[in-house]
Parts: structure tokens; sequence; C-alpha cells
């Protein structure tokens, strides 16, 4: 089997390419840099760790021990094995005609690549459009597929095969019960720093922090400039004129008077934005349509400012929410009454959460003994929930999961399982921007940082009835305003945001009808002036993002 790696490094900027020579044999290919999988410190493979394991055990000695925005390749005569570490940003797709394997990096898709004539892969289109999180291998092209964090692709006799282990990942990972709530905060503190120095590593002085002024965004830029002392540090806030829910930039000038160097900048974004289609035209040729497309105007303006300023990799606080288990105290109760080792404890805790509640200690106690399967959450991750198609989407033509492993998953406690789930959520949350200059890396997405999160009691999260409790604490710079915020400002209402008569219009000459994957008496409805629920809102916005997709994609392979 023939392995091409010519583009798998191409499109990363300051992805060094590190070759291992293990055995006279067998080398490791690393494409970006590591760090050790509890530390979280800078590593590499050990040659002299490694020389007497096979080439499978090397796989996955690395999937176990090291971690970071990385990939490596172990190879040894014609077998390969490609392993993408848990929670790496460094997206690796790949194709495999029978005879070569052709690997990739990069949200957008390569040049060369784009000159093939793909057909398109309608049964993954249908399942995102129905449920944009569906988190799988395959994209919108039959052929190509991503190797997903966490797993390992095993490359011989002919044959391609994906093993996905993080699953196993989480659920080895132990649940500390003796640690205090200060231990877990200082653990935190000093991994988020670590993953602040990993993803800025190669451009001091060139980073950007997209900075709404929330929780999340704000502990970000913190670390960052702590990390940089000595950088001058833009933060970007977006906001909107004509909706005041989304404004935010009262916490946001507060956060930059207490960065010292920051330099606040903000953008305005009500202006030029269509609301007949989803502005296809700023994307670049990708693998899939995008979960968050919807929001490309917004991030084309930010990549723009960023090029401005000379900036080259944007953090934000995406999937802070998910790390430091932004739940409800209902939902969290099971868990909370589960560590209280005594029944003096347990009662304690409930009346802690009755008392938030303003609810009886009787109906937190039922709280605590309901089901996961009975929640809302567990129904939407793996119930009958996870994949429901408003009526004007065509219904799955077969039992569907979210996740992979849903079976394994579905077992664990819910906030494991939110965790695990929602923080593969927000990996997804990519966007291909075309002539942008700069990658955008999500300090929450490392995995020693989660493994900490993991190991740590609920009550810490949940801590003296202060939910997101370990984030609060995690640093004495961040402003009174921002730690002590209970939400955050809402986006601009779905009901002003498109004019979904126009986008029904536009999708019942569309293939996507042609093929029933969209309901045509519902859509004609729909384009007559029929005014929209929620949910169809949303799926006339997944639908017409897929048809758009579609068009740019066939204008380019």
């Amino acid at each position: 089997m023939n392995i091409d790696l010519s583009r798998l490094a191409t499109q990363q900027a300051y992805a060094a390419v590190t070759e291992y020579r293990i055995t006279e044999w067998t080398t490791i290919t690393q494409v970006g840099a590591a760090v050790d999988a509890l530390t979280g410190l800078p590593a590499c493979p050990n040659p002299a760790v490694l020389r007497d394991r096979r080439p499978r055990e090397i796989a996955e000695y690395l999937i176990h021990n090291l971690a970071g925005d990385t990939v490596f390749v172990v190879q040894t005569g014609g077998v390969a094995y490609v392993v993408r570490p848990a929670f790496s940003e460094l997206e690796v797709y790949y194709h495999f005609d029978g005879d070569t394997l052709t690997l990739w990096s990069g949200t957008a898709l390569p040049v060369d690549i784009t000159s093939h004539s793909w057909s398109l892969n309608w049964e993954y289109l249908h399942g995102s459009m129905i449920n944009s999180t569906w988190v799988t291998p395959q994209t919108g092209f039959i052929g190509v597929e991503e190797l997903l964090s966490g797993a390992i692709l095993d490359c011989r006799d002919g044959e391609v095969n994906q093993t996905d282990h993080l699953p196993d990942l989480f659920a080895a990972t132990p649940r500390r019960t003796e640690s205090s709530f200060d231990r877990t905060r200082d653990m935190c503190r000093e991994l988020l720093l670590a993953s602040v120095a990993h993803k800025t590593s190669g451009y001091e002085g060139k980073v950007g922090i997209a900075a709404s002024g929330g929780l999340d965004s704000s502990v970000v830029a913190v670390a960052t400039a702590l990390c940089h002392p000595d950088s001058a540090l833009p933060l970007i806030n977006t906001y909107r004129d004509d909706d005041e829910s989304s404004d935010e930039r009262e916490y946001f000038a507060a956060l930059a008077r207490a960065i010292p160097g920051a330099q606040p900048h903000y953008i305005e974004t009500s202006e030029g934005v269509s609301r007949t289609d989803t502005s296809a035209d700023l994307f670049a040729p990708a693998p899939r349509p995008s979960k968050i497309a919807a929001a490309g105007p917004l991030n084309q303006r930010i990549h723009a400012k960023l090029a401005e300023l000379g900036c080259t990799r944007l953090l934000s606080g995406d999937g802070g929410d998910q790390l430091f288990l932004r739940l409800s105290r209902a939902t969290l109760a099971p868990e909370l009454v589960g560590e209280a080792a005594t029944r003096a404890a347990r009662v304690r805790v409930l009346s802690a959460l009755a008392a938030h509640q303003h609810k009886s200690i009787w109906t937190m106690a039922r709280a605590a003994r309901r089901p996961a399967e009975d929640t809302e959450h567990w129904r939407n991750m793996f119930g009958d929930l996870a994949f429901r198609a408003p009526s004007v989407l065509a219904r799955p033509p077969r039992e569907m999961a979210l996740i992979p492993s849903t079976e394994k998953v579905s077992t664990w406690p819910l906030s494991v399982a939110f965790q695990y789930v929602a923080l593969r959520n927000a990996e997804m949350n990519r966007i291909a921007l075309a002539d942008s200059t700069s990658t955008e890396r999500k300090p929450a997405l490392f995995w020693p940082l989660i493994r900490s999160s993991l190991t740590a009691p609920r009550t810490h999260h949940l801590h003296d009835g202060i939910d997101r409790a370990v984030e609060r604490a995690m640093f004495t710079q961040l402003p009174s305003e921002i730690v002590h915020r209970i939400g955050k400002g809402g986006g601009r209402d779905l009901d002003t945001r498109y004019d979904y008569r126009r986008l029904a219009q536009g999708l019942l000459d569309s293939e996507l009808c042609d093929r029933n994957l969209l309901d045509r008496q519902e859509l004609t409805q729909l384009a007559d002036g029929h005014t929209p629920d929620g949910d169809t809102r949303f799926a006339l916005i997944r639908a017409a993002v897929t048809n758009e997709w579609i068009a740019h994609a066939l204008a380019t392979t």
C-alpha cells in the first residue's frame, strides 16, 4: 500500500514534520507538536520505549500517552497506522483508492483534491441536515472520510479501517474522591495555561482572542495574557446595533481593562448580512457543509480584522461550557447525591439543591432518583430526539446513532456522557473561509485538561451552590462582573435572522427536493408565506447551507 503524506502538513502553518526511526524497518512521522497526555507538557515519541513493540502496539501507546494538536503515522513495510490523538485540532481527512492512501489536514480541501470528480454522499447530507452535531467519519463526498480525534486508522492488506478509542480513554479516566476543590482548581488552571502555550507555540505576537465578554472566552484571554506577558493581545468583540440582547460590550470592556496590554477591537456585524442565503461565496471548498455556516459573515469579519492586525492564530472559548459542566442542578442531582458519603451529607446536598431551585427537598429527592434515560439530555444524545426530523425534512430511512460507540457511552453517568458528546460537538464548530490567513484553536479542547475535568468530583463543578465553580475561581485577574455572570445575552432572534420564505423558495428547485429529502408540500406552504416554528427554521437554515454547499462542491470538483 502506498501512503501519500505530502498534503498532511502543507495547510498547517508551524506544523513541523518530524521523523523518528524506531527500528531498521519502523518509523514514526509526526506532524505538529505533541504533549504528555497527563501533564500537558511538551513530549515526543521515545524510540527506546517503543523499540520492542509491534506497530499496532506503538499506535496504541501513542494514543494513550500523547496528546495535543498533532498526528502520527507509524509505518513498517506495507503496513501503516495513522493516529490522531484525543481532541487533536489538526483535522485529518483521507481517501483510499485501493492502492494509495492520500492524507491531508485542515478544514478546507487542498486545491489538487478539488480537481477530482467526487460523488456526493446523500446519506450523510440527509443526516447532517436533521442533526448537524452528528459525529461520523463520513463527509459530503463518497470516498472522503475524516479520521476522528481519538481514533487509529489501520492500513494493511489493501484495506483501511478506523477504530475509535476515545470512549476507552474516557472510561479509563478515574473519578477522584479525595482531592480538594482548591487542588482541582489549581490543576485545571495549570493545564489551561499548558493548553494555551501549546496552541500558540510559534505564533508569538500573532495571536488574537474572540472575546464576547462571557466567562469562557474571558478565561482564555487571561490565560493567553499570562502565557505571553510581553506581547500585545488583540481582543475582538462582535455586536449588533439592532440587537440589544447580544450586546456584551460592557463586560468586554471590563475584561480589556483587567488585562495589561490588551488591545480591544469592536466589530459591528449587522450591516451587509444576507437574509436570503447563507453567504456560500465566503467559504473555501470543504469536505462537509459547515455546522456553523450561518455564522460565516461574522467569522469572515473577525478573520479580516485578524489579517489587518497581522494575527494568524485565533483563540476562542468554544467548548468551555461543556468542559466545565454547564448543566442544571436537577440534571446533576443523581451524581451530586451519589458522591455524598453519608446519609447526613446526602440530606445536605438535597437541601442545598432544593433551596436553589425553590423546590421541596422531596422534589429534589425524586429528581435524584430519576433514570438518566428519562431526561431530555439523554434523549437528545441517545434516544428518540437525536434524529427527530421536523416535517419539512424526510425522516431518516434507518435508525441512526449521533456518535460512534453509542451503546457504551449511553450507559455512563449523564454528566460524563454530556461532556463526551458536547465536546465532540465543539470539535465540529469549524469553518473554512476563503482567503483566510488565520486558524482557530480552542484551548478547552486539550485532552490533559479534559481528563482533569473528568476526574474531578461533580461537587467541585457545582461548589458552594455556584455552577461552573472551577472555571469561575481559576484566575484572580478575571473582573468580578464576569466571574459572577449567571448567563449571557442571546443571539439575534431566529424569526428575524433570515427571510424564511425566500429560503424555502430557493429550496423548491433543489436536488434535495428532487431526491425527496425535503417535503415539497411543506416547502411550498413555507414559500407561500406560512410562518415556520423554531425547529423548522433550523431545518430550513441547515437545508439552505447544504444546498449551497452542494452547488459550491459541484462547481469546484
